[in-house]
């Protein structure tokens, strides 16, 4: 009997030994996989088992993407004619150079978004729509954006009609022309038809890809569900199209995934309560959409942060001659905003947002260029002020603050920022711990937030006075500013 015990106590102890070292073995190659994911770019992700797949809550200091953001862009005004590598200007030629050496600087990193609210055509014999404002712009325009960094487009606007649907196509063929040439960029919003409008393009970075989706407000829609193929855009308010334009952008699993909305009430500087449900709650909350891109008001609006998503509200003009001198309208109006959104990699191909940069700029009827920093520091304040209204600890939504960096960009750092390297290390990897960026300077608190009235363009049209009461013109006084897009309508539309 003690010899039999003996035994079943050693057979015991073996059965541990060999279970405690295949445990330590397979917790040493977990480490190993790791680290050598953290120290290579081209390491291979091993493939498991999905109930053996590791959580991957690492951030790779290394790897990063950066994204930025332009508003409303095109190279002519109102009814102007078409010229090769010159904008227009009320009769005037802008060549492109000029129009865009103020922002130049600015196009740094792996991917650069603007909303093209204008038909691209080669020549001037398309019939405008009945509309007070028509824009068109040479397909030379579009080179000259892809040629200074622009790699994002969107094609879903209240314009991409203006030369009604033979506009439309011309728009889709010069796109497909320009990318022919073997330019890297894609166009998201016009489809040759409905299935068309509402897939995302694929722009491939580095080791993921950015799936950009764009649907908006305005004529030049697509064919309704059911009906003959037909060009366009979807519209935004359209539930079905919305609905649709969604799914299929949160359907992607294996990228970073982007809407582009034109939508709102132009000159509001807050988004209806209707537009914060729609985008924060159906796209963002409830799709999963990584980052929602707003445009069309003319002005900028706040930005929140749902989670790890980004949602910009409004960026405001970017360049673009058929609208208004924005400078006489006050600080909470008097400004676009270019956005650079820094990803940071958490997995295999997962990307999320670790820092986000603002530059308020000005000049977006000619030729954009940075603003001074002591006016810069005044907007990234007017920046605050707008985020305190996107607080929700109900939805997960936090309006996003900035501390201001001394060339005037506004700098908001998330957590595990600061273990990052390359551009997130040197806005926020010793401001975490100091106030100093690794190029030494000093990055002041959080902006005090400045306050802005909200009636849109007509509480808005006259010095920024949200109290202004419009002004009353007679039938004759109609006739004639009708004609003079600068001062009839402050926004250009």
């Amino acid at each position: 009997m003690n010899v039999m015990s003996t035994v079943l106590v050693l057979l015991c102890l073996a059965v541990l030994m060999v279970a405690g070292v295949a445990t330590s073995s397979t917790s040493r190659a977990d480490n190993q996989i790791a680290s050598q994911a953290r120290s290579s770019k081209s390491f291979t992700w091993p493939v498991v088992q999905p109930s053996l797949q590791p959580e991957w809550p690492v951030i790779y200091p290394d790897d990063s993407i950066s994204i930025l953001l332009a508003g409303d862009t095109g190279f002519g005004g109102h009814g102007q004619p078409v010229r090769e590598g010159f904008g227009m200007r009320q009769g005037g030629k802008i060549p492109y150079a000029d129009m865009t050496k103020g922002i130049a600087g600015l196009l740094t990193g792996d991917a650069a978004f603007a909303n093209l609210e204008t038909v691209v055509s080669d020549h001037n014999r398309l019939r405008p729509a009945g509309k007070r404002f028509v824009f068109r712009t040479h397909p030379s325009g579009v080179r000259h954006l892809h040629d200074i960094g622009f790699n994002l487009f969107s094609t879903s606007n209240n314009h991409v009609g203006d030369y009604r649907t033979a506009g439309i196509r011309e728009t889709l063929n010069h796109m497909d022309a320009l990318q022919r040439e073997g330019r890297a960029f894609v166009a998201a919003g016009l489809g040759r038809d409905r299935d068309d409008a509402a897939t995302p393009k694929k722009l491939s970075i580095k080791n993921t890809s950015l799936y950009l989706s764009a649907i908006g407000i305005g004529g030049g829609n697509a064919n309704r569900r059911g009906r003959p193929p037909h060009p366009g855009h979807l519209r935004y308010r359209s539930a079905s199209d919305f609905a649709d334009a969604v799914a299929k952008l949160s359907a992607v699993k294996d990228g970073y995934r982007m809407l582009s909305v034109h939508y709102g009430e132009e000159g509001q500087v807050y988004p209806s309560d209707r537009d914060v449900v729609q985008l924060r709650d159906k796209a963002v909350r409830e799709a999963g959409i990584d980052l929602i891109i707003g445009h069309h008001a003319h002005v900028p609006r706040g930005i929140a942060r749902v989670g790890d998503k980004l949602i910009f509200y409004g960026l405001g003009n970017f360049m673009h001659p058929g609208m208004q001198d924005m400078g006489r309208f006050g600080r909470c109006r008097d400004f676009g905003l270019v956005a650079r959104v820094h990803l940071g990699r958490t997995g295999p191909s997962r990307y999320k947002a670790m820092a986000v940069e603002v530059i308020p700029v000005t000049g977006m009827h000619s030729s954009p260029r940075l603003m001074l920093t002591s006016q810069a520091k005044i907007r990234v304040g007017v920046l605050n002020g707008f985020a305190s209204g996107l607080d929700s600890a109900q939805h997960n939504s936090t309006g996003v603050r900035f501390k201001l960096h001394p060339k005037g960009h506004g700098v908001a750092c998330f957590a595990g920022s600061e273990h990052m390297s390359g551009a997130i290390g040197d806005l926020c990897g010793p401001a975490a711990s100091g106030s100093v960026d690794t190029h030494g300077h000093q990055l002041a608190p959080v902006e005090p937030a400045l306050s802005c009235g909200g009636r849109g363009f007509r509480g808005a049209r006259y010095r920024g006075k949200t109290t202004a009461k419009p002004r009353k013109f007679t039938k004759r006084q109609r006739r004639t500013r009708r004609k003079n897009t600068d001062y009839y309508n402050p926004f250009g539309y």
